[in-house]
């Protein structure tokens, strides 16, 4: 709504300013003709005039930014080399999810998965990497998933807090669902760890359930 505004308002406020230059430019003689007051009253109509059109080029400029920067490079971008940043995005987020549905061989998923390495914590926090991370654990088989376990099991309280987390919380519940217990084992210790925490936190409840 607010762009919408913006971008609007440069036609309207440069016809405004125009208009009021001429306005000006007619009555200047007149006004000082009627004393100091009056010709004060021309020079404060004459800033607001400056002003006005200033504000206005300042907007179209802001515009002309938007409309620029809006054609984001995520958009046109090759998904491989690119799967972390894009993951972060909400249009990019998509494209990788559907790159890795659509890849010819598990080489080419795997390569893609690969990019996530040593940024699980970090994704499993964003409100659209972490729908990337679903959808790697949905579709690789669980041998695949062991980086996930690790860089979530690597650091003390990387569990709790994850799993405590509004969007990280369903990574912990669906690796917990998908990979065996010997390979989840201190996934499952660091849950068991600081259970009655967890089982009464709004998010965290569903690790322990």
């Amino acid at each position: 709504m607010a762009a919408a505004c913006v971008t609007s308002a440069p036609c309207e406020l440069k016809e405004a300013s125009v208009q009021q230059a001429w306005h000006v430019t007619a009555l200047g003689d007149v006004l000082r003709e009627q004393g100091p007051v009056a010709e004060k009253l021309c020079e404060e109509e004459a800033k607001f005039c400056r002003q006005a059109t200033r504000y206005s080029d300042l907007s179209t400029s802001v515009g002309d930014f938007e409309s620029v920067t809006s054609a984001s490079p995520r958009s046109t971008c090759s998904v491989v080399g690119n799967v972390l940043a894009l993951s972060q995005d909400p249009e990019g987020c998509r494209r990788v999810q559907d790159a890795l549905g659509e890849a010819a061989s598990d080489s080419k998923r795997n390569l893609l998965v690969s990019e996530l390495h040593g940024h699980v914590f970090k994704a499993s926090r964003c409100p659209h990497a972490n729908h990337v991370l679903q959808k790697v654990i949905s579709i690789m088989p669980p041998t695949s998933l062991h980086f996930m376990i690790d860089e979530l099991s690597e650091q003390e309280g990387f569990v709790m807090r994850t799993a405590m987390h509004r969007y990280g919380s369903r990574i912990v519940q669906q690796l917990l669902r998908k990979c065996g217990p010997s390979q989840v084992g201190a996934l499952a210790k660091a849950i068991l760890k600081d259970a009655v925490v967890l089982s009464c936190h709004t998010f965290g409840k569903y690790a322990v359930t």
